[in-house]
């Protein structure tokens, strides 16, 4: 990835970032969830990004893997099964995070046990750190992504799996944290290769760490 696009990206994202619509930092509950995902697209950057960071941080954390499907499982029969278990916990979708309401419904149809023996995580082929900056050339997409990432960060911190290794101050907007990403990577270029989950994880836990 050459310096120049990347370099691109920030400048257009730091002009993103100080538009005046830019006041609040928006999270997706389970009804944003279904609602944007009436574009597909939008839906599988959500997806990636959440099943992305979720190994991502269990690999850090040293914890089982709790995500098992099999390799012949497409993402679309995946957003099916979460789909699914949305249209059956209507109730809880203004409430509930949009992250912790996927993670349940894929943990619950796509454990790593059968018959009580454990089963091969065979996850999706993750994005990089190139993708990543192609994917941020279109603002909607880049935050489908960074909401997949944060709010699998912060299922797990709900749920006492992992301590905090991200603490956004009550300022933060999505198209400020969108542009410190770019910068991540654009001062990170060697360690493109990564997922781009565990970059965006990196980049935020380094201009915003817990204490």
């Amino acid at each position: 990835m050459k310096r120049s696009l990347l370099a691109a990206l920030v400048f257009g994202f730091t002009a993103f970032a100080v538009m005046p619509s830019a006041e609040a930092r928006q999270v997706y509950s389970g009804q944003d969830l279904i609602l944007n995902c009436q574009d597909v697209v939008v839906c599988d950057e959500f997806l990636v990004a959440l099943l992305d960071s979720h190994a991502t941080l269990e690999g850090w954390y040293q914890l089982p893997a709790t995500v098992c499907p099999p390799a012949d499982l497409g993402m679309n029969l995946m957003w099916g099964l979460v789909r699914a278990f949305l249209d059956r916990t209507e109730n809880s979708l203004p409430e509930s995070s949009a992250g912790s309401l996927a993670l349940i419904a894929l943990e619950s149809a796509l454990p790593c046990t059968q018959d009580g023996a454990p089963v091969t995580s065979v996850l999706p082929r993750f994005r990089t750190g190139i993708d990543l900056a192609v994917t941020c050339a279109d603002p909607i997409l880049c935050e489908a992504f960074l909401l997949g990432v944060l709010d699998s960060h912060q299922t797990l911190i709900d749920w006492g799996r992992i301590q905090p290794l991200v603490c956004l101050p009550e300022e933060a907007t999505n198209p400020g944290l969108m542009v410190t990403v770019i910068q991540y990577l654009e001062s990170h270029q060697d360690n493109l290769d990564f997922s781009a989950g565990s970059l965006v994880l990196l980049a935020l836990s380094e201009a915003h760490g817990c204490s």
